[in-house]
């Protein structure tokens, strides 16, 4: 073999693989928006109602509307699902931290990582796997459910301390909102209040860490604020009676109209 030969085979043989795996990436990702990033990606559940998540950011009952009857699927690109997942995987960390502390215990459900039982109702990590005997577990969010309200969702959990619970609510953010951020965001602590409201426990705290290689993290303690509250359940109040009757929306322009995805299809 030749001195050209072995140059071509080497070409071919570094970016054979790279290509192969570029066009997997790809169809990986658009199999995900296909299916439902949210569905295949959480394993548990995807509970139809109104998510503390986005009735906290809420500008628009007439997207929440289609949502919550299956008429519209939220569809993101390749970044945004990364910065999702690259969030995920934080929350993971903390929430393994947070079950190896001695004075704090974190509460919720936990998954035994050799046999795949999951526990029943909301508690410390076991010592060991009812089914299995195993002590190896992973910590699997609390699922949450209001019938009035409608409400679904998943809260990071719940942590003991002295013997007092406070609702966990875990965040990442970017550099230049972490280091001015003296408080939690207002749309964060009414996300956190309908958690509170579901769990009945009224007292919470935050975490933010830093996206960014330091890692650094900033602690808040937050008590539920019911005045704070009442717009936003006056507002579930309002999606609960649009979706029963099947009613659809006032038409209202707002700052998310020319990203929204329905916009185009079912506004005009």
């Amino acid at each position: 073999m030749g001195f050209e030969d072995i140059l071509s085979y080497a070409k071919s043989y570094d970016t054979s693989p790279i290509d192969k795996l570029n066009e997997n990436i790809k169809v990986t990702f658009e199999e995900l928006n296909t299916n439902g990033y949210l569905n295949s990606t959480y394993g548990d559940v995807y509970y139809q109602g109104f998510h503390p998540s986005s009735i906290s950011g809420i500008s628009c009952l007439r997207r929440e509307y289609y949502k919550y009857l299956g008429q519209f699927q939220e569809r993101f690109d390749y970044s945004t699902i990364r910065r999702f997942d690259n969030g995920h995987g934080i929350h993971d960390n903390w929430q393994s931290y947070f079950s190896m502390m001695k004075d704090i215990s974190l509460l919720g459900r936990w998954k035994c990582r050799s046999c795949n039982s999951i526990t029943k109702g909301i508690s410390k990590k076991p010592d060991f796997c009812d089914n299995c005997g195993d002590s190896n577990f992973k910590y699997k969010e609390i699922q949450l459910r209001n019938d009035e309200f409608r409400l679904s969702g998943k809260c990071d959990g719940v942590i003991l301390i002295d013997d007092v619970s406070y609702v966990l609510e875990i965040k990442s953010i970017e550099q230049f909102s972490f280091n001015k951020l003296k408080e939690p965001l207002e749309k964060h602590k009414i996300q956190l209040g309908l958690y509170m409201y579901l769990l009945n426990i009224y007292k919470g705290v935050f975490l933010y860490e830093k996206k960014d290689s330091t890692h650094l993290y900033k602690l808040f303690y937050y008590e539920y604020e019911p005045d704070k509250m009442k717009k936003y359940f006056e507002i579930l109040k309002e999606l609960v009676y649009y979706a029963d009757n099947r009613i659809v929306p006032p038409f209202t322009i707002c700052s998310d109209c020319k990203n929204c995805d329905i916009y185009t299809f079912k506004c005009y």
